[in-house]
């Protein structure tokens, strides 16, 4: 019975790295804005395209393309005293260029109140029976929290 136990939790593990790998390899290609201001009070998707290529041009000093972005939306729930934030998708990883010059001019956001980081799923949990041995304090991805 013991022995069946373990070879479930470790079948578990397997399946939960697998999920968390699929998961992170999706998400390759997003990137997350936060602070970005909403005006509009339906915005749709092809409106908030617009207004993260604005962003980027002249905040961020990269130019895009609308074919570079696949899709560019906000998260959540409409608060009245915050701004949701924004999850771009760029169209091809091939191009991965322009997501890395996004993600490269971050720097110049300081003092803005936006920032800018990747889109990839967390890492388990330290407290998760699901966390890799030895690795509670590994983290699958970096974010610079600009303020």
């Amino acid at each position: 019975m013991i022995s069946e136990i373990n070879s479930l939790n470790g079948i578990v593990k397997a399946q939960d790295k697998r999920l968390h790998d699929y998961e992170q390899y999706g998400r390759r290609n997003n990137v997350r804005i936060y602070g970005l201001p909403e005006d509009a009070r339906n915005e749709s998707a092809h409106q908030t395209g617009v207004d993260v290529r604005k962003f980027c041009r002249g905040k961020h000093g990269v130019s895009l393309a609308e074919t570079d972005i696949d899709i560019a939306h906000r998260l959540g729930s409409r608060q009245q005293d915050r701004h949701r934030s924004v999850i771009v998708k760029f169209v091809k990883f091939v191009r991965r260029n322009v997501r890395q010059q996004v993600l490269k001019q971050r720097r110049k956001l300081k003092q803005t109140g936006i920032m800018v980081t990747d889109d990839l799923p967390p890492h388990p949990s330290p407290r998760s029976p699901t966390a890799p041995e030895g690795h509670e304090r590994c983290s699958w991805h970096t974010q610079l929290l600009v303020s």
